[in-house]
This record gives structure tokens, C-alpha cells and sequence, in this order.
């Protein structure tokens, strides 16, 4: 496909500087697509004509990070509560004993 404007490897740039969450990949028909991933900033690329089982491939393993991902995401967060309320108790316990000292 081509873009007036804009290639594929700066689309990709820009994805990753805006929404640097977002898994990008390159489909690619160059005749080195390791040199043109290397450059672009993608998380991996898929080569032309589409292997429809290496795409499956790729789609799930990007499913499982993205999971993964977030499991990861919400067990920071909560071992970051618990970290706050122990620090709370620890500073009511100062206090406590502070104030019987």
C-alpha cells in the first residue's frame, strides 16, 4: 500500500511515540524484512504473501503478552496498596509509641 505523505515505517513511529502501549507490527513485502524491522520500532514482522499460520501464531502470542501484561499490571498495583497500608501502620505504630515514650 502506498501512503501519500507518510510511509509504513514512520506510521509505525508514530504509533509507538503517541500510544507506546499499542503492539505494532510490520507486514512487509521488502526483500529483507530483517534489515526494515530492525529499523521501525515494530514489535516483530510478518512477511509477504501472508503465512495464514505464522499470523495465527503471532496473534496469539501478542494475546498471551497482553494478558500477561495485565495480570502483571493489576498484582503491581496490588502489592502497591499493601505496601501504602503497611507503611500507614507503621507510622501509626511510631505514633503510638512516641506518644507513650
Amino acid at each position: 500500500m502506498i501512503m501519500p505523505g507518510i510511509d509504513g515505517i514512520a506510521t509505525i513511529q508514530t504509533i509507538r511515540k503517541t500510544h507506546p502501549t499499542i503492539r505494532v507490527y510490520l507486514f512487509t513485502g521488502h526483500p529483507n524484512p530483517e534489515a526494515v524491522y530492525k529499523n521501525s520500532g515494530a514489535h516483530g514482522f510478518i512477511k509477504k504473501p501472508l503465512d495464514r499460520d505464522l499470523f495465527l501464531d503471532l496473534m496469539k502470542r501478542t494475546l498471551r503478552f497482553i494478558s500477561l501484561s495485565k495480570r502483571a499490571d493489576a498484582a503491581s498495583r496490588r502489592a502497591g496498596a499493601a505496601s501504602r497500608d503497611a507503611t500507614q501502620g507503621l507510622e501509626q505504630l511510631a505514633e503510638i509509641l512516641k506518644k507513650r515514650a
